[in-house]
C-alpha cells in the first residue's frame, strides 16, 4: 500500500523538527533517510551517554526509537500538525554497542488523531571509521549502509564485499497523540535558565 504524505514539504519539516529540538541537539542525534511513513536517526557512540559497561544507555535508546518513530509518523502529519508521544514501550533485545546506532522509525496506523509508529534501533560497527550515511537532504551524514541486514558478516562472498554486521539492540512501539500546532510563540526560558 503506498503511503502518500498531505505535507508536500515533509522532509524539511521533519528534519527541522529533529534539528530544533533542545533534547535531541543534546543527545547529538542525526536526521537520515525521510520516505513518506519511514524515517531514519543516528546516534553516534559518546562516551558520556554510557552506563557503566560503555554500552548505551536504555534512556538514550528509547529517546532514539521514540523521536524515529515520531518522526515516521510526523512525514504524514497535515500542515500545521504535530505529533507528540504518549505512550513508548521499549524492548531492549541486546546490549546497545557499537560505533553508532541507528533507529528506523515506521508509521504502522496513522489516524486522525492517533498514530501508531515503531522503531527498531541497530548498533551499527564501523571496521574502517565510515562516517557517511546520506542525510534527508542528500548531503553526507553518517556513512552506515541502510541496506545492511542482521545477517550479514563482513567477509566477502561470491557476491562482493559485505557490509558490517548490524544488531538490532532494541525495538519500541510508540502511540502518538496528532494535534493542531498553536499559533508560534516565543519559547519561555525554562526558570533554571535565570
Amino acid at each position: 500500500m503506498a503511503v502518500h504524505p498531505t505535507n508536500p514539504d515533509y522532509v524539511r519539516f521533519v528534519t527541522e523538527t529533529v534539528l530544533s529540538m533542545p533534547a535531541a541537539a543534546r543527545l547529538g542525534f542525526r536526521v537520515g533517510r525521510v520516505a513518506p511513513g519511514e524515517a531514519e536517526l543516528l546516534q553516534p557512540w559518546r562516551h558520556e551517554l554510557t552506563q557503566h559497561d560503555g554500552h548505551l544507555q536504555a534512556g538514550v535508546l528509547a529517546s532514539l526509537a521514540d523521536l524515529a518513530a515520531g518522526c515516521a509518523a510526523g512525514t504524514l502529519l497535515p500542515v500545521g500538525w504535530v505529533n507528540m508521544t504518549v505512550d513508548i514501550t521499549l524492548k531492549i533485545l541486546a546490549p546497545a554497542s557499537g560505533a553508532a546506532f541507528l533507529a528506523r522509525g515506521r508509521a504502522v496506523n496513522a489516524g486522525l488523531t492517533t498514530t501508531i509508529a515503531a522503531a527498531d534501533v541497530w548498533c551499527v560497527p564501523t571496521t574502517d571509521g565510515a562516517t557517511d550515511l546520506p542525510t534527508a537532504h542528500g548531503g553526507a551524514g553518517l556513512g552506515i549502509g541502510a541496506g545492511a541486514a542482521a545477517s550479514r558478516s563482513r567477509a566477502d562472498d561470491s557476491f562482493g564485499p559485505r557490509e558490517p554486521a548490524q544488531t538490532m539492540c532494541a525495538t519500541g512501539l510508540i502511540t502518538l497523540r496528532n494535534i493542531r500546532r498553536p499559533p508560534s510563540r516565543s519559547p519561555r526560558p525554562h526558570p533554571a535558565d535565570d
